[in-house]
């Protein structure tokens, strides 16, 4: 018997303790998205609390909600309380969460600083490499299931880094997104994914957000989106300048998959992802870039199939200056 049978029928011998709303089921998800980021991804997340990444990524979807017994194991693996994760009780929030020394760090921790890998995944296979066997150096952390590494095994760079970020740290307070705020705001997620003119890949199926853009609800409803539909990538390149310049951020519309003239969409050929303005013309296709430089792409009736729309693009951010 497969998880998700498993699941079905602990169904009704544990039932499900989250707020049957859609809004209290909104703010589980955060919570969870919350400990799924602070533990390094959801797969190591999965991995650490003996769970499949599959049922993970539908209860950080909302396809499903979790059971009791999954519910408790999703707590104690982040280190909070079940009251918290299930219904955003303040008076036992993550706060409780047992605190780790500064000497020991996770992989999730130090990725990224200068001398060590940019992913997670990576910056893990080269402190175990550091390790070399000496048990001492490597541990699981207190209340969690992450396992940590004594800063030692750093380079000196990382060290400082590391020090200077929780100098920081101890000048700001912690900041949690109230009730108040997420009654009022969404947060959309935003994936490690680049769309472009050359290649791209779409890997929102396969792992957790990376980041999130919070927008008001009353924008979303003003505009007929639904949250669960909107995902957030990157911008590669100039083809759809001065649209979409390099590194902007696109809010996708994963719902509208039906392509209409003049409007932006994701396409995905292959293994190759492409951000086009869409034609119709008789019995074909015809991908636009807005940069003239760039040719158009047509595609005969024959080969649409080929051309999977991921969605359209709805809303553009962009950084500016320096």
């Amino acid at each position: 018997m497969n998880d998700e049978k498993k699941e079905q029928g602990n169904e009704k011998r544990n039932g499900v303790p989250i707020v049957d709303s859609e809004k209290g089921t909104e703010l589980f998800i955060t919570r969870l998205r919350t400990l799924v980021n602070e533990a390094g991804g959801g797969r190591q997340f999965a991995r650490d609390i003996g769970m499949s990444y599959s049922k993970l990524h539908n209860y950080m979807s909302g396809v499903s909600k979790p059971t009791l017994d999954s519910l408790i194991a999703l707590a104690e693996g982040g280190g909070v309380s079940l009251d918290w994760l299930a219904l955003g009780d303040e008076n036992r929030h993550p706060k409780s969460k047992p605190k780790h020394d500064l000497e020991w760090v996770t992989a999730a921790e130090v990725a990224g600083l200068p001398g060590m890998p940019t992913t997670d995944r990576r910056a893990r296979e080269e402190l175990d490499q550091l390790v070399a066997g000496d048990t001492a150096m490597k541990r699981k952390r207190a209340g969690s299931r992450a396992t940590e590494y004594h800063i030692a095994l750093l380079p000196s760079q990382a060290r400082d880094a590391l020090k200077k970020a929780s100098e920081v740290r101890d000048t700001v307070a912690s900041y949690e997104p109230s009730t108040d705020f997420m009654t009022e705001f969404s947060l959309i997620p935003g994936y490690r994914v680049q769309v472009s003119a050359g290649h791209g890949s779409f890997n929102g199926d396969d792992q957790p957000p990376v980041r999130h853009l919070a927008f008001r609800r009353k924008w979303l409803s003003f505009r007929g989106f639904a949250e669960k539909d909107l995902v957030i990538v990157w911008a590669k390149g100039d083809s759809m300048y001065p649209t979409i310049s390099n590194n902007d951020s696109l809010v996708i519309n994963t719902a509208r998959k039906t392509p209409k003239d003049g409007h932006m969409y994701v396409f995905r050929q292959d293994d190759s992802l492409m951000v086009k303005r869409f034609q119709q013309r008789l019995d074909k296709w015809v991908l636009l870039s807005d940069n003239t430089v760039y040719p158009e792409i047509v595609v005969p009736k024959d080969e649409q199939h080929n051309f999977q729309v991921i969605g359209q693009v709805v809303h553009i951010a962009k950084d500016v200056g320096d």
